[in-house]
């Protein structure tokens, strides 16, 4: 008997990972590049920038992915949940790795406005497929392969692409430093955490709101008092810390209420 055929988006789908990873790699490996992905995600310094740890998020993402797309999906799924994820879900992986490629490339030229754009579109793209995840019970046979990964990737584009939206904003010549902008910061963070919750009662993907909460944890330790970091801020520093204590309180009673 011959071995398992699979269809063409599956072996792309593979491609594509090894193409972004080593790409996204490159940049903060080889120096030739001149491109540190902080400084290219947060190119102007502004009170959202977490400190660097937070950027974790990254390997942690990606390696996990891996295990779905080389591993998991045809080790330690069911047979339906092998078709189905090369039927459904493989090709949206090849969308979603070519918009990272993309996206990265953006911020390492300094496009904000474009940048924008295409995390906003990159966040939609992936909010499909957590929805086409959290709707298929084929594709949930085993949540660590495919519907945890997928949340922790959609919270952390989620963060990624609304302080995207304020590096637009501080790029456009408005100082982070005014009170309109120490508003909208707030403004942004409060939204970050609205539609992860939002997203978690739709989708029921507890993972989505670990991102929003790494990263509320990193602009609390930009912004304390032994930091230094030159646009920290005291007043910030209680805000946040605020706001981390209600997503965290948010994400324990939504948990509890989903495993009821």
């Amino acid at each position: 008997m011959g071995g398992k055929k699979y269809p063409l988006y599956y072996y792309v789908a593979q491609i594509m990972y090894v193409i972004t990873t080593i790409f996204h790699l490159s940049m903060i490996i080889v120096p030739k590049l001149r491109m540190n992905l902080f400084e290219s995600i947060f190119k102007n310094s502004h009170i959202l920038v977490p400190s660097s740890y937070v950027l974790i998020l990254w390997p942690i993402i990606f390696i996990w992915l891996s295990a779905c797309i080389f591993i998991g999906c045809h080790s330690l799924g069911s047979d339906r949940m092998i078709t189905s994820y090369k039927n459904l879900v493989a090709p949206r992986y090849v969308e979603l790795f070519l918009y990272h490629l993309v996206l990265v490339m953006l911020w390492g030229r300094g496009s904000h406005l474009f940048s924008m754009i295409l995390s906003l579109i990159y966040l939609r793209k992936l909010i499909d497929l957590m929805k086409l995840v959290s709707s298929n019970l084929t594709l949930r046979d085993n949540v660590w392969i495919l519907k945890y990964p997928v949340g922790l990737y959609t919270g952390w584009i989620l963060v990624v692409s609304l302080v995207t939206f304020y590096s637009y904003l501080v790029s456009l010549g408005f100082a982070p430093t005014r009170a309109g902008m120490f508003l909208t910061g707030i403004g942004v963070l409060l939204s970050i955490l609205a539609f992860a919750c939002y997203l978690f009662i739709m989708y029921g993907n507890h993972m989505i709101m670990i991102a929003p909460l790494i990263y509320f944890m990193g602009l609390l330790t930009q912004h304390h008092p032994s930091s230094n970091f030159s646009l920290r801020h005291p007043i910030f520093y209680m805000v946040v810390a605020l706001i981390f204590l209600l997503a965290l309180a948010l994400y324990i009673r939504l948990l509890r209420y989903q495993r009821k």
